[in-house]
Order: structure tokens, then C-alpha cells, then sequence
């Protein structure tokens, strides 16, 4: 049996079980602004490669990373006794600039499984770099124990069988506590209201419904935890044993406890119920304590920093109702929702939402807020009278929550510079006045006082011996002399304080007196000395917001999976008594001395109050550079070192095809910055050669790749018809942002057809050409499918005989999809495309085929013409959410959706001026009909929609049906 011209099926499912869980795209551009000065420091466990202007981070980081081997191995049970490398980015700005995998907003660390590389971004917070470095190295251990051993190419293919809510779900067990409130509040919240995802059906997260992605991180956790008090905390490193051992989840768990993974679910809910049952009788649901605002609609929504009009009629806030984060406006007498400010690519590219991050001018015009265009954060200003939009230039390397001072024209926000986040008063141009704070403490939330000459604002403390972050307290900085001063000393994280008129304050705390995790809001008068907690969440609050003219405070709440805005607690200028209220000690007396042996939590409130220095006095004490004996030797620069990512060859020998040969080699450095892959497949009896090899070069914002092919087969069975083949090219693609990309390239294509029964003569093509290229591509949608945005493409392709070429044509392609978004999700997609091409050869485009007019013929010569112009247009409508699964089959297959879909198609071409002149609207090729596509997922991680067609032409009512994979486009 002769070879056709195919991938060999050992190569396709080596690459959608081994690349596609590490190297996956989000659809942007990587656009490299910075340059790095790589510099290279040895710990006794680690290789930490660092940006030279973040030298002063590397210390406490190194310390982190040495406490991570320790406390990550012996909760695992094992040691890792390689070196392991780390990165370490400055800001997620840098972090996204990354080659050595593909990063997106919503990622905060990364480990790969083919060098045991992990790589993080630094936030500013101690607990948050502590929190990220042991979560990714628990995935080093992971990695160490699944993958090590004899090669390690071929134990990768076990990947995707291991299951995302075991492998997340450890991760974030050996951080405990460090963000063990989120976890409590979304468990909580999801067991209560009945959403709870079970743990069978997270062996991928793919599959998740828009801000879901925690909540599956925090139930892998949670199930850790049901694990550790059930069998004991040994099972944790037993259990990736097990997974080492066993292909099947429920083969490990069946070893190690006797249950299959459904028996485990069926336990794990009921704990999980007798845990929280005496917290369900006094705790109240987000609608308790106020109106509900903003409403759902199906998919889970998550709002933020909301702030009033300065009438007090509208409320401005953040949401991703529509997909990605934008501004919205609500009027509060009508509730009705509308956006505000879309996502302008041209000016901004993602919003930052987090904490306190829109502010309203005293005057009531501008709103401010902070976003992201080509890896920069700017200050953006929206004239709310003219509707125009104003991207200011900050210099700082990173800026949050710009806030209006209520007297002046001026901001305040949170800036960093070389990796530390402080305060900095600055103008409506950019400009700094003045830097307010000046210490390793990471702030945010910032806020003015009622007169404007102080910024309260959320700062991160250590525990007494400043070895370790221990939560968040209110602090208060003077305007005028820059004065630090302590405001509260609780236990936890107090964060997003709100200045009420009479001088009191609001704010959000993760956990109450007792120590029981929950965000809650709580009221602090100074008058009283008091602390009063207001609400007791299910889920959590979030963004107290006090309206002045109704005496009113709002907030954010999380409720059923979902973040929504709400009108509620009344009544704050007077003394208060909420369902069920919580007075503790009064935060300005000296707090008492704790014993030594107790937590570090405690450990915060031995800071005296008075004596301000102490706030960084720790931090001064912390090493500050890289000569502390926790390194081995001075730092160094980084040396190009490359090394095997993966190999993975195939032989057998048949009497058939003779000896056949695959193989996938793909080598780079540990930068990214350079990458070789190649790829053969080889069948001796068969005459079979193909081979390809590929290198990219991407130090640089322009990604240069050479490409080498050669590839030899037959076009027919009876072996008659041989074809040899030689390409190579040289291709630049420059990111112009995030949305938009041109390309530039030369290339060789030289092709031989030989007839071995001389029944045709042989062919000689040779072609010599550059080709030149444009796309811009703002496609989203919220889940599962394209629902908005547009997506542009633009070729062209030249042919010269020079160089021995013998083929001269010019080509040019255009193809644009409009994508409008209907309600339910559905939306309406239009496209066009044309295709002309000119000379001694020129090429030809196909009319028919189901990517074109689909009930055409594509292979058709009738249908090929060097002229063509096609459009379309696909009412996409979702009939219903789907959450079918093929539990006893393998690989298993989950429907997610389905989707009614009406097509239309038209189309013409023509070869010359003569045929495009005689045009008549009956020569118009026209095919209509219908389509249902089911979103589906292969165990729960690979994607594909399955879509049956059914087409029929106008003209002649041929009849055509397609089973496919895909979209049409």
C-alpha cells in the first residue's frame, strides 16, 4: 500500500499529548520591549536567573526558594536532587515577554516539564511571591517524580492522563495558609448553592465556564485537605507515587485507599458538608445585607472597584459581562446596565481591575484607571463629558489604582521601580510630585482622607523577626511630611479601606477574631475605639463604597460563583448592631506580648504602634545583596547554555513498508530565545522521505525563523506517479501590539514529478519568491466560541524567475471576519474573502470545499479560478449548555454546548477580463443550509467542535454533508 502525503499517526498524538499542555497560546502577540541583562546566582538547591535591576529582590527571593525545597519536600515526602532553574520577572509586564512559554494576564507562575524550569512575576507582595514560588516548585517535585527516570520524552506522553485538580490541587496544599480564605470562601460558597464541580470531571480545566478557573485550583485543594484529615498528611506523597505507578487515577487512589475516584467524590462532598454546616447556621447570603444590583446571565461574572457619579445617580465600575474587562455605567433608580468604555485595542489592551482601580475627579469628569498597551502600563483618563479617552505616559514600571484627591487635581497611586511597590503623588499629565512612601513594604488600595492631606492605604507587615510576611494592616502617610502611621493591628489581611465623611473607616478583612477565614466588612471608628464587624458572607465582601447622599454603603459580594454589585448597609454615622455583630478589642492599645512559640500571624502584633520606623525596620535588616552566605558564589552573567527538550523516535520494520521511521527532536536554550525542531518520517519500501527542520531566533521583538523541508512520496497508489520536493524559507514577523503583526520572508520551492511509467512527462517547477504579510485579530468570546470582535488578514506572494526560478506570477489575499455578538452567546459571523493572482503561473484559488461555497466540489478544475471572490455568513445560536461526558469511554469526551447554525455562502471567479465583464447574477455559485456543533472536549483539555453540515447549492440542488472538527471560520 503506497504512502500518501501525511503526518504519520504517531507524530499527531505525539503532539496533542506532549506539546499541547505546555506550549498553548492566547491568541496575542509577544511584543519584546525590554531588553534584559540576564544575570546568573547559585543557591545550594537552585540556579536563580534574575534582571540585573532587580539585584535587590534576588535575596529575600533566594531565601523563599531554599524554605520552598525544605517545607515542599518534606511535605511531598521527596526531595529533589537536581538543580533547579528559576526566573525571576520584575513585574507581570516583563513576565509576559517570556520565551520560554507562552504567558497570559492571568498568570502568575509557570513550571515546564522539559527542563524543570520555573518561572514567576513579582506583584510587589512578599505573600505573594512566597505563595507563587512554593505552588510551582510543589510542580517541580511533581515533574521530578512522574517524569525522572530513563527518558524522559517518552514518560511525558503520561501528561494529560494526570488530573489538573490533583496536580493544582497539591500545589496549593503546601501553601497553606498563605491563601487558604479564597479557598474557604469559594468552597463554602460552591457547596451551599450547589455548584460544587466534582473532582471527576477536573482531569482538565479547559472546559470551565469563565472564572472558574480558582474555584477549580481551590476544590483540588480543598480535596487535599479532605485527604490529609481522613488518612493522614502522608497520603499527599503517597498519592503521587501512586499516580507514578498506575496510567488511571482510580487505579492509584484504588491502591492507596480502596475507593475509585466516584467513591472519593461521593466522601469528599459529604466532609465537606459536615465541615461548613455549623458555619451555613450563621452565616448570610450577598442579598442578606443589601439589593442586588448587577444581575447574572448565565455564565459567571466578576465586577469590581465600583465608585459613584458625583451626582450620586450612576455607579461606574469594572466587569467582563461582555468578555473582556470594561467600564460600565448603572443607574441605580432604574438598574440599567450599560458599557461605559469597550476595550480599545488601539489604546489599551487589558485592564487592570484589581483592588481600589477607578477613580472619579472632584469636578465629576474624568475617570481615571490604569491599562496595558504593548507590555506598558499608562494612565488612562475617560472625559466622561465628551466621551474621549486619554493615555497618559507614568514613569514607573508599574502603576495601580490612580486615585482623584478630593481637593486637588491631582492622584495618588501605586507605582513600582526596580520591583518594589510604593506611593507617588502625581499630575492629570503623568508627571511625579512627590513619592509618598519609600520602603520594601509592598501598598495598594490607596485612598485620601476626607481633607485630603493624608493616603490611607493597605500595607504588608512581617512577622516580629522579619523573616517571613505575616497579612496586611491600615496604614496612613502625611501629604505634607510624609509621616507613616499604624492603624490597625489584626491578624490576617485588611485591605481596601474606604474613609467614610466622619473619619471612620471601612474596610475588608480575610479572616475575624477567632481566626475563621471569610472576607468580611468592618467599620472602625476611631471616636469609639472600636471594631465593628458588619457582615458574615457565605461567599465574601468586597469594595465598600459609601454613598454619601443616601447614607448608604455598597459592595461588591461573592455569591454563587459570581461577583455582583449590591445596595445595602445603612446607618454608619450612628452606632451600629448587624446580624450577628463582633466588637473586639480596641486596635489602638498596645497589643500584648505573645509567646514565642506562637504563629507568625500573631507574631505581627508585637510592632509597637507609636514607633513608626518599625514598619520597615525588618525590611532594612533583610540582606540586600547578592553577597549573603545563602549563595555559593558572586553572581554571574548568564551564558548561552541549550540542551534536548524532547526526542521521541519511532521505528518498526513490516514487510510491507520496509523499515519505517519517525521522530520529533526539539532543542533550545533556557531562555527561549533560540529554538531547533525537527521532524522526520521515513518508510524504505515505500519510497517515503519526509523531513523538516526549523529555527527560530526571538531575542528580539522581531522573531526571525528558518525553515528546511524535504519531503518525497507518491501521488498515487500503483507507485507511478513520484513526487520530489525541496522548500526553505526565511521568514521575519514583527509584533506591531498585541492585536497586530506584519511578516516579511524569501523563500525556495523546488518540485519534481516524475511518471515512472512514462505515461505523462516529468515536471520541473522551481519558484523564487518573498512574500509579505498583515493580520490584526481582536476575536473574543467569553466561553467556548467566537462571539465579538474582527479578525483581518493580509498576503502577498511574488514569484520571479531569477536564481534558476522558473515560475513568475504577483498573488494577493485579503480575508476579513466580522464577528456580532447576539444574546445567549450567539452571535452572527460574516466573511469575505478574495483572491487574484497575475503571470506566466498563476496560481489558482478553489471555490468549493467547507471552508468556502460548501456545496461546491473543491477539487473540481471547474471550480478553480485565478480570480475569486467568495462571502459568507453564519447565524450561530445556542440552543443549550451542555455537561455530557462519555464517563466509561476512553479518551472520554465532553459536550459542552450546542449550537444551531444557518449558513449561507456566494461566490464567482473568473480567469480573464472577459469572464469577469460577462458576470451575471445567475453565474453566482450559491449554497445554503444548516449545521448543529457541539463544543467538545477530549479528557476534558483538547478542544474541538464537532459540527454535522448539511449544504445544498441553489442552483442545481446538489447536496453535500460534512462531519468536521472545526469552525467553517
Amino acid at each position: 500500500m503506497a504512502n500518501v502525503k501525511r503526518i504519520h499517526p504517531f507524530l499527531f498524538f505525539c503532539f496533542l499529548f506532549v506539546f499541547a499542555p505546555f506550549c498553548f497560546g492566547f491568541g496575542n502577540n509577544n511584543v519584546r520591549v525590554d531588553q534584559f541583562d540576564w544575570m546568573k546566582v547559585q543557591t545550594e538547591h537552585f540556579d536563580l536567573y534574575y534582571d540585573k535591576s532587580t539585584e535587590k529582590m534576588v535575596p529575600h527571593t533566594a531565601l523563599f526558594l531554599e524554605k520552598a525545597w525544605k517545607e515542599v519536600g518534606d511535605k511531598l515526602q521527596f526531595h529533589v536532587k537536581e538543580r533547579t532553574p528559576f526566573f525571576l520577572y520584575s513585574n507581570h509586564n516583563e513576565f509576559e515577554q517570556t520565551n520560554i512559554v507562552p504567558i497570559g494576564e492571568g498568570t502568575g507562575g509557570v513550571t515546564e516539564a522539559f527542563k524543570n524550569r520555573f518561572l514567576v512575576f513579582n506583584d510587589g507582595s512578599e505573600t505573594w511571591l512566597k505563595h507563587v514560588i512554593y505552588h510551582e516548585f510543589a510542580h517541580v517535585v511533581q515533574f521530578n517524580v512522574l517524569y525522572g527516570g530513563f527518558w524522559k520524552s517518552i514518560r511525558l506522553l503520561k501528561s494529560p492522563f494526570y488530573p489538573l485538580w490533583v496536580m493544582e490541587g497539591m500545589a496549593e496544599w503546601v501553601t497553606e495558609p498563605m491563601d487558604a480564605p479564597t479557598g474557604d470562601m469559594m468552597i463554602r460558597d460552591s457547596v451551599y448553592h450547589g455548584y460544587r464541580i466534582p473532582i471527576p470531571e477536573l482531569q482538565g480545566f479547559n472546559h470551565l465556564k469563565p472564572n472558574q478557573i480558582t474555584l477549580a485550583y481551590k476544590t483540588g485543594t480543598a480535596a487535599m485537605l479532605f485527604l490529609e484529615d481522613e488518612y493522614g498528611p502522608e497520603t499527599i506523597g503517597k498519592l503521587l507515587i501512586k499516580m507514578e505507578e498506575h496510567f488511571d487515577i482510580s487505579a492509584a487512589f484504588d491502591q492507596l485507599l480502596g475507593i475509585d475516584i466516584y467513591r472519593l467524590d461521593f466522601r469528599f462532598e459529604e466532609w465537606l458538608r459536615d465541615r461548613y454546616d455549623e458555619f451555613y447556621k450563621e452565616a448570610k447570603v450577598g442579598s442578606y445585607y443589601g439589593i442586588q444590583m448587577t444581575q447574572s446571565d448565565g455564565l459567571p461574572q466578576a465586577n469590581h472597584a465600583l465608585i459613584f457619579s458625583e451626582d450620586g445617580s450612576k455607579i461606574y465600575y469594572l466587569g467582563d459581562k461582555g468578555g473582556p474587562t470594561q467600564v460600565y455605567q448603572l443607574d441605580i433608580a432604574t438598574q440599567k446596565v450599560q458599557p461605559l468604555l469597550g476595550l480599545k485595542w488601539s489604546k489599551m489592551e487589558n485592564i487592570h481591575s484589581r483592588g481600589r482601580a477607578l477613580s472619579l475627579s472632584r469636578d465629576g469628569r474624568w475617570l481615571a484607571f490604569a491599562a496595558e498597551k504593548k507590555q506598558r502600563d499608562y494612565l488612562f483618563l475617560l472625559d466622561l463629558k465628551r466621551k474621549k479617552l486619554k493615555k497618559i505616559k507614568v514613569p514607573l514600571e508599574q502603576i495601580r489604582s490612580p486615585i482623584f484627591s478630593p481637593v486637588e487635581d491631582h492622584l495618588v497611586c501605586v507605582g513600582m521601580t526596580r520591583g518594589f511597590n510604593d506611593l507617588y503623588l502625581i499630575d492629570q499629565k503623568g508627571n511625579i510630585l512627590k513619592r509618598l512612601t519609600d520602603n520594601p513594604q509592598d501598598e495598594k488600595d490607596p485612598v485620601f482622607s476626607p481633607d485630603g492631606k493624608e493616603v490611607i492605604y493597605s500595607g504588608e507587615v512581617r512577622n516580629a523577626e522579619g523573616t517571613d510576611p505575616a497579612g496586611r494592616d491600615l496604614f496612613s502617610v502625611s501629604l505634607g511630611n510624609n509621616a507613616l502611621n499604624r492603624l490597625t493591628y489584626l491578624e490576617g489581611d485588611v485591605t481596601e479601606p474606604e474613609v467614610l465623611p466622619d473619619g471612620s473607616v471601612v474596610f475588608v478583612r480575610d479572616r475575624n477574631e477567632s481566626g475563621e477565614y471569610g472576607f468580611n466588612l468592618y467599620h472602625y471608628d476611631p471616636s469609639f475605639s472600636h471594631l465593628t464587624q458588619l457582615t458574615n458572607f457565605i461567599g465574601g465582601g468586597f469594595s465598600p463604597r459609601f454613598h454619601k447622599d443616601e447614607n448608604k454603603l455598597y459592595y461588591i459580594a461573592f455569591d454563587k460563583g459570581e461577583r455582583h454589585l449590591y445596595q445595602g448597609i445603612d446607618g454608619l454615622q450612628t452606632p451600629i448592631t448587624p446580624p450577628p455583630p463582633q466588637v473586639v478589642d480596641a486596635v489602638d492599645e498596645e497589643p500584648e506580648k505573645r509567646d514565642t512559640d506562637e504563629s507568625e500571624n500573631e507574631d505581627v502584633d508585637q510592632i509597637p504602634r507609636k514607633d513608626s520606623l518599625a514598619i520597615t525596620r525588618a525590611h532594612q535588616a533583610w540582606p540586600n545583596s547578592t553577597d549573603s552566605s545563602l549563595f555559593l558564589r558572586r553572581a554571574q552573567p548568564y551564558r548561552f547554555r541549550m540542551s534536548t527538550d524532547l526526542f521521541l523516535p519511532f521505528f518498526f520494520y513490516s514487510t510491507q513498508d520496509g523499515l519505517v521511521a519517525a521522530d520529533i527532536w526539539q532543542f533550545s536554550d533556557y531562555l527561549g530565545n533560540h529554538l531547533f525542531q525537527q521532524q522526520l518520517q521515513y518508510a524504505s519500501k515505500n519510497d517515503l522521505v519526509d523531513l523538516a527542520a526549523f529555527y527560530t531566533y526571538a531575542r528580539f521583538r522581531p522573531r526571525w525563523t528558518l525553515g528546511f523541508r524535504m519531503d518525497q512520496y507518491f501521488e498515487d497508489f500503483d507507485e507511478q506517479h513520484r513526487t520530489r520536493r525541496i522548500d526553505g524559507i526565511g521568514l521575519m514577523t514583527y509584533p506591531l501590539d498585541r492585536i497586530k503583526s506584519v511578516s516579511l520572508g524569501v523563500g525556495v520551492s523546488d518540485e519534481e514529478d516524475s511518471f515512472l511509467d512514462l505515461s505523462d512527462s516529468e515536471l520541473d517547477t522551481r519558484q523564487r519568491f518573498w512574500v509579505a504579510g498583515f493580520s490584526h485579530d481582536t476575536v473574543t468570546g467569553r466561553y467556548l466560541v467566537p462571539t465579538k470582535g474582527r479578525r483581518l488578514s493580509l498576503l502577498y506572494q511574488e514569484s520571479v524567475k531569477t536564481l534558476k526560478g522558473n515560475q513568475q506570477y504577483k498573488t494577493g489575499v485579503a480575508e476579513a471576519v466580522q464577528y456580532v455578538p447576539l444574546p445567549r452567546e450567539s452571535t452572527l459571523a460574516a466573511r469575505l474573502f478574495y483572491g487574484r493572482s497575475v503571470g506566466d503561473q498563476a496560481q489558482v484559488f478553489r471555490l468549493g470545499g467547507r471552508d468556502r461555497i460548501r456545496a461546491v466540489n473543491r477539487s473540481g478544475q471547474k471550480h478553480k479560478k485565478t480570480n475569486v471572490v467568495i462571502g459568507g455568513s453564519e447565524l450561530r445560536l445556542r440552543m443549550k449548555y451542555l455537561n455530557a461526558r462519555t464517563r466509561f469511554l476512553f479518551p472520554d469526551f465532553f459536550f459542552k454546548a450546542a449550537y444551531l447554525i444557518l449558513f449561507d455562502d456566494v461566490g464567482y471567479g473568473w480567469d480573464n477580463r472577459q469572464e469577469r465583464d460577462e458576470f451575471e447574477q445567475d453565474r453566482l455559485l450559491n449554497s445554503a443550509g444548516v449545521a448543529i456543533s457541539w463544543p467538545t472536549f477530549i479528557l476534558q483539555t483538547f478542544q474541538m467542535n464537532l459540527t454535522v453540515q448539511w449544504a445544498k447549492r441553489t442552483d442545481d440542488g446538489t447536496e453535500v454533508w460534512y462531519v468536521t472538527v472545526g469552525p467553517s471560520y
